[in-house]
């Protein structure tokens, strides 16, 4: 019988953070599926974006291992990720404001040539067509909803096996949410696996697979989406309890 493939993102006994004597993220470990949307959840402070950020390659790993489709990428220079096969979209300063949309995914394709590029793009406005009336504004002109299109849009077009989303929802309205959401759901359906921190519980778990709640940088709950979202120990959680091991 032929063994199961690796997963898409695995994430193994992971320490993390800015100081080796003070790590944020504290033995976490997950893993992400082809085609997968994980939420990642929990209270201020957890620990979230230091993972996602740990696993872009953008902060220090200490111990503990991240492969993609088995391939310890661990180390690996943030820059060179996106050969790699991982796409990011920080929460913060995700577009480049100075520059217009269209500038902005030519950035996101500047590994490529020729004809890839114009096919790269033009696939990045039929996926996002709002974002066609736009192509000539800059980054800082667009609304929130534009801004987080554009920046999922430019991390998509190197075609990566993993996305990593930190908090793709903060800011916006629900009718926005709701379409980012969708946004997130197709892209999966295109085997791409999702990794998604989200402060906005309900919308991130009805979006999502499975959930995962990290509680000072260990996870204290994992489970499918629904029930996660039915766990009376989730509220507990959120409001400074504890969940046994």
């Amino acid at each position: 019988m032929a063994e199961p493939s690796a997963p898409a993102l695995s994430v193994e006994a992971l320490s993390a953070g800015y100081h080796r004597d003070l790590p944020i993220v504290r033995g976490a470990a997950l893993t992400v599926a082809s085609g997968e949307v994980v939420a990642l959840l929990g209270p201020n402070g957890a620990g979230k974006s230091t993972l996602m950020k740990a696993i872009a390659g953008l902060v220090g790993i200490f111990s503990g291992q991240v492969t993609l489709s088995g391939v310890s990428v661990a180390g690996v220079a943030a820059e060179d990720l996106a050969a790699a096969g991982l796409g990011y979209v920080p929460q913060l300063q995700n577009v480049f404001t100075g520059l217009t949309v269209d500038e902005n995914l030519r950035a996101g394709a500047h590994r490529l040539r020729g004809s890839l590029v114009r096919e790269r793009i033009g696939a990045a406005y039929h996926r996002f067509p709002d974002l066609v009336q736009r192509r000539r504004a800059y980054g800082g002109e667009l609304s929130g909803g534009q801004r987080q299109m554009l920046a999922i849009a430019r991390a998509l077009i190197m075609h990566p096996r993993v996305l990593l989303l930190d908090e793709p929802s903060a800011g916006l309205s629900p009718k926005i949410t709701t379409e980012i959401f969708a946004a997130v759901r197709a892209i999966a359906a295109e085997g791409v696996a999702v990794l998604m921190v989200e402060q906005n519980v309900k919308a991130g778990l009805a979006a999502a697979d499975r959930g995962i709640v990290l509680v000072e940088g260990r996870v204290a709950m994992a489970g499918p989406a629904q029930a996660l979202a039915n766990d009376p120990d989730l509220r507990r959680v959120f409001m400074g309890g504890r969940v046994a091991a």
